[in-house]
């Protein structure tokens, strides 16, 4: 969980069934790739700031997982 953010897996449109983004598969990613992938909106008054602020708080978020599966 990463506080204040709000994150999803997968695609919007496939959201709940735990099918990957078809999208992803186009792009060229597997089935594996594109089910490990974090899908994040912005809104039209999302500040510069807020972004910096997220990316630092999932780049934690990611470090502190891989820390305790003792693979950072």
């Amino acid at each position: 969980a990463v506080p204040t953010l709000a994150l999803a897996a997968g695609a919007a449109c496939t959201s709940g069934d735990g099918r990957p983004s078809a999208a992803l598969l186009a792009l060229g990613l597997s089935a594996e790739q594109a089910g490990c992938c974090l899908r994040l909106s912005l809104g039209r008054g999302t500040t510069d700031e807020e972004v910096d602020a997220a990316v630092d708080r999932l780049a934690a978020a990611v470090l502190a997982l891989r820390k305790e599966k003792g693979t950072a």
